[in-house]
Parts: structure tokens; C-alpha cells; sequence
């Protein structure tokens, strides 16, 4: 798979700097957050710093109109002591559209699992498949090939190959992981409504036997109106062939628009890590709540207040435990330009055509 990002690559840069079009794109999120942990034995505060959580940079080529290349660094989440070259990618591919119902993608690519792809940030917080890590089933983008496609203007599939390590690390363990993923979804109602199903099977799942995670999703917009429904389910092997862990999520968010420039938000996720009947104070559910406020084009900040309680902080009633509530601030700034190289000649002149008299006057 290194091979194929180095590839990927290099054939992305060959599609910045040859393309007919090119489009760059910055990224930037400021954050500053607080949390207050709490039992009954103390408050205790932490954060309160301010943190830049990501920059990103995005080039964005047509090598032709059926031939696309993306390159997407985060220069945010890397440190030329700490950390190889490669923690600063996000996303590096190369499309091939076939036709609009077969468009095969090589390198390191957006996940179709769930909501993941289709998250947009309207709350400081990750989707509900990252944002709990004891249940999470993937990362937001891995290195592979893909096939996908549009049936119909309505159905959408993905079908995925990865490495199945996600964008961080490739492979970094000597077992042969690798994960498959088969999406699909429907936008009926003029594109009102998305629905869908996701199905992930990862072999040797950090170095045990394999796992399988099930997501079923739906995305509502009327009229400024934004619902968002998520289902997750997990199966995975712990520690030995003979320690399964069946957990899952149950993720609700409802956004509406205000005004343009105004945006309320809130959502509940019901997480329980391990459902068997013999595990029990593990679960646990967060409540966000939150504004976009946007004063000028490409800027949004977002303050947001969580709340995250449950059996899982109950039991744990040590100083540093407790129910905890996170006080936060992002500011999301957005800028990019589109430069065309082919300078595009204007359509010829046509001719006026000279009246003809008419004869009968």
C-alpha cells in the first residue's frame, strides 16, 4: 500500500501542476475549550487553552474532465521531530470517472461509512463513528481502491479496499490487516432525504481475529430544517478469539437555520461499548448543544457546550471522575481560489444575416 500512496502522490502532483483547472483551499480551526469534571468529592478544571486543532491545505486538479486529482495536508498535525512525513496527509487520490454509474478512486481517501463522509463540522465535535473511541469502527479516510457510482440520480454506492489501519499508519504492524467497505444509499424527494446502509469487515483487527461494524444513517433538509439519524453497531474481538465485544451507538442531531448567518444545534448519542449482559456501567451518553454564527463569508465560530454522563462516569468517583461537562469555542475560517491555466477563447463572432426585401411590397 505505500507503494500506491507514493504513486498516488505522485500522479496527484502531476494533476496540480498540468491541470486544466485548479482549485486551493485552506482550512483552518481555532479552538479554545474548558472542562469541568465533576463528583462528590471535587470540581476539577481543565483546558482553557487555545489550540490550533487543524490547517489544512487542499489542491484540487482536472487533469481532463474525466481524470481528478486531490491532494489535502494538515499542517497541524505534524512535527518534523515527533512524527513521520505522512501524519500531515489527509487525503491524496486520483479519480477516473468511467461513466456517472462507475468512477474507480486509488490512494488515500474518504471512508463511506455512515454519516463519516457527509460530516461537515456544524458542531465542533467529530461524527458519531469517530467521536467515541471505545466503539469506533474506522477513521475518516484510509488508503485503498474504490469503486463507486450514481444509478439513476438517486442510488449511490461505494465499495471500498483499504488497508483497514486508517490515514495514519500504513502499515505499521507486520499482521496483514486490510478492511472492505460497502455503502449505499438513496436521495429520493429532490434530494431532501439521504438513506443509507454501511457494512465494514476488518481483518486482524489490531493484531487479534477479524471484526465487522453495521451503520445505518438518514440526512432530512427541509426548509432549513436539518435532521440527522445514525444507528452503529460493532463486533469485535477484544483480546482472543474468545472475547468478543458487541457494542453500539444511537446518534440524533437537530439543526435548524435561524437566519442565514445564525445556526442552532443539538445533539444525543446513546453509547454502550459492550451490550453483553455480563458487562454493565459502561455506558454512557453526551449531549451537545450549540450555535454557528456566521459574520462574514468563510468565517463560522461555533461555541458549543457538552455534557457527558452515565453509568460510565457514576462508578468512577475519584477525583479526576465524574460526570464532566466541556465548555467550547471554534473558529472555522474558509478561504479558496480557482485558477484556470487554459485561457478559454471567445465563441466566434456569428455573422447577421442581410434582410432579404420582400418582393410582395
Amino acid at each position: 500500500m505505500k507503494k500506491l500512496l507514493v504513486a498516488v502522490l505522485m500522479f496527484a502532483a502531476i494533476g496540480v501542476t498540468e491541470a486544466a483547472s485548479l482549485k486551493i483551499e485552506s482550512l483552518t480551526w481555532l479552538d479554545i475549550n474548558k472542562v469541568i469534571l465533576t463528583n462528590s468529592e471535587a470540581n476539577i478544571t481543565t483546558g482553557g487553552s487555545f489550540n490550533i486543532s487543524r490547517q489544512y491545505l487542499t489542491f484540487q486538479g482536472s487533469i481532463s474532465d474525466a481524470v481528478k486529482a486531490r491532494l489535502t495536508i494538515d499542517l497541524a498535525n505534524w512535527s518534523a521531530t515527533s512524527a513521520p512525513f505522512w501524519y500531515m496527509l489527509k487525503y491524496a487520490y486520483v479519480d477516473a470517472k468511467i461513466s456517472p454509474e462507475l468512477v474507480i478512486t486509488a490512494g488515500l481517501q474518504k471512508t463511506y461509512f455512515g454519516n463519516l463522509p457527509y460530516w461537515e463540522y456544524p458542531l465542533p465535535v467529530k461524527d458519531a463513528t469517530e467521536q467515541h473511541s471505545s466503539v469506533a469502527p474506522t477513521a475518516s479516510a484510509d488508503l485503498g481502491v474504490s469503486i463507486s457510482g450514481s444509478v439513476g440520480g438517486m442510488l449511490n454506492y461505494h465499495l471500498q479496499m483499504l488497508n483497514g489501519e486508517g490515514y495514519k499508519y500504513f502499515n505499521v504492524k507486520d499482521d496483514p490487516t486490510y478492511a472492505v467497505i460497502a455503502d449505499v444509499n438513496i436521495m429520493p424527494m429532490d434530494k431532501m432525504l439521504m438513506a443509507g446502509v454501511s457494512f465494514r469487515y476488518n481483518d486482524k483487527e489490531s493484531g487479534t481475529s477479524s471484526a465487522s461494524a453495521l451503520a445505518v444513517y438518514a440526512d432530512l433538509k427541509v426548509s432549513g430544517l436539518n435532521v440527522l439519524l445514525q444507528y452503529i453497531a460493532l463486533d469485535k474481538v477484544a483480546y482472543a478469539t474468545t472475547n468478543f465485544v458487541l457494542g453500539d451507538i444511537i446518534s440524533a442531531m437537530v439543526a435548524y437555520d435561524i437566519m442565514p448567518e445564525l445556526s442552532a444545534m443539538v445533539r444525543f448519542d446513546m453509547v454502550n461499548p459492550n451490550t453483553s449482559a455480563s458487562v454493565t456501567n459502561d455506558s454512557y451518553n453526551t449531549l451537545f448543544v450549540g450555535f454557528g454564527i456566521k459574520p462574514v463569508k468563510g468565517l463560522t465560530i461555533k461555541p458549543m457546550l457538552g455534557y457527558y454522563f452515565g453509568d460510565k462516569y457514576v462508578k468512577n468517583t475519584s477525583a479526576t471522575g465524574g460526570n464532566q461537562l466541556e465548555l467550547k469555542i471554534q473558529t472555522e475560517y474558509k478561504f479558496g481560489m480557482e485558477i484556470v491555466k487554459d485561457d478559454k477563447k471567445p465563441e466566434p463572432v456569428k455573422p447577421v444575416e442581410a434582410v432579404v426585401p420582400d418582393a410582395g411590397k
